[in-house]
């Protein structure tokens, strides 16, 4: 099957997603952090002072860890029991400077689909009218642990339906945007003007129904698992290494190889560009030959299907087996990237 010498010398460079910048050719980054700092300094600046007081966190505290997807409400006070302050809250000047936390904190396919994943609550607010109160493109609330500086570390955090974005930066340098989660609800827009569309990390399904496609009948049969993953787990520490792991890219050919670093390439192309490099050089020296790939469902769209992707360095979980709220199948993403050294820039829970 697939030899690891040849393959990097001749396919890795001109991966197309993700890893389209070759390991050699990646732009200089390092004053994205500096602008990077001073954004999170004028975000914090634009807040009240009480709003100050609920978006500020000790780089260590627990609340680090307590990431989710999923709303988070008192459905009786209908508020929500998310920390922080979400961009509705928020007076123009600190939505702004929020806002462009985010863009500078992701690639520029990562903050588009960042926007579109909060504008899809606009149609949920639509389809779904008894929960209009939390339905808002706005629901989506920032947390700031420790002080933006040039020294030391400080991260930052963005939470809500379906989107949950962990930066953290260690002497100027950014360590991690990991646990990264994206999800989307309807993936495919059913009705109303925008009718058809489906551009928003679509990629994701699309890549890897292309991979298990391309796959013979017997690496098929390695791969393809009859039950279902489970769902996503949010306010997890450490991705699970308890779920079984396919086909071994050792099984691979080089074909099949570069199309398992093309759907890889899409989740670190949601990243900052010089941590998309750390991440794929990551994987590289650990070698590309120690990844497997899972697939469970039917590689037709519209039915339902999941898949993870495993290596020493990172754990990749998708599913797309629900429905959207029109009972559509198989309309209804949820996939995250995790690192298993640096999530949370490496932080464990004290």
């Amino acid at each position: 099957m697939f030899q690891r010498r040849d393959f990097l010398k001749t396919s890795l460079g001109s991966v197309v997603g993700g890893l389209a910048i070759s390991r050699f050719g990646w732009a200089d980054d390092a004053t994205s952090t500096t602008d990077i700092t001073a954004t999170a300094t004028k975000f914090l600046a634009a807040l009240s002072e009480d709003q100050r007081k609920a978006v500020q966190f000790a780089a260590g505290d627990a609340e680090r860890f307590n990431w989710h997807f999923i709303p988070l409400n008192d459905i009786t006070k209908q508020v929500s029991t998310r920390k922080g302050v979400c961009l509705d809250d928020m007076d123009p000047k600190a939505k702004a400077a929020a806002l462009n936390l985010l863009k500078l904190s992701t690639s520029a396919d990562g903050y588009k689909w960042a926007t579109d994943i909060m504008q899809r609550e606009a149609i949920l607010g639509e389809l779904e009218p008894k929960n209009v109160w939390f339905r808002k493109p706005g629901w989506y609330f920032f947390t700031v642990f420790g002080k933006p500086a040039a020294k030391g570390t400080w991260g930052w955090r963005v939470d809500g339906h379906h989107l949950s974005v962990s930066l953290t930066i260690t002497d100027g340098v950014i360590v991690s945007a990991t646990p990264y989660f994206m999800g989307l609800n309807p993936v495919t827009i059913k009705t109303g003007p925008r009718k058809g569309e489906r551009d928003t990390i679509t990629p994701c399904e699309d890549l890897a129904r292309e991979l298990y496609l391309m796959l013979n009948a017997d690496q098929q049969k390695v791969a393809l698992q009859a039950e279902h993953l489970p769902e996503v787990a949010g306010k997890t520490v450490k991705a699970t290494d308890k779920l079984p792991k396919g086909l071994s890219a050792t099984k691979m050919s080089n074909k099949q190889m570069e199309q398992l670093l093309k759907l890889v390439g899409h989740y670190t192309g949601r990243m900052p560009e010089a941590l998309a490099k750390s991440e794929t050089d990551k994987f590289t020296k650990a070698g590309v030959e120690k990844l497997s790939f899972l697939y469970t469902g039917e590689a037709v769209e519209g039915k339902r299907h999941t898949y993870n992707i495993q290596g020493p360095s990172l754990y990749i979980h998708y599913m797309n087996e629900m429905t959207d709220p029109q009972k559509n199948p198989a309309n209804h993403i949820h996939s995250v990237y995790r690192s298993l050294s640096t999530d949370f820039g490496g932080a464990v829970p004290g």
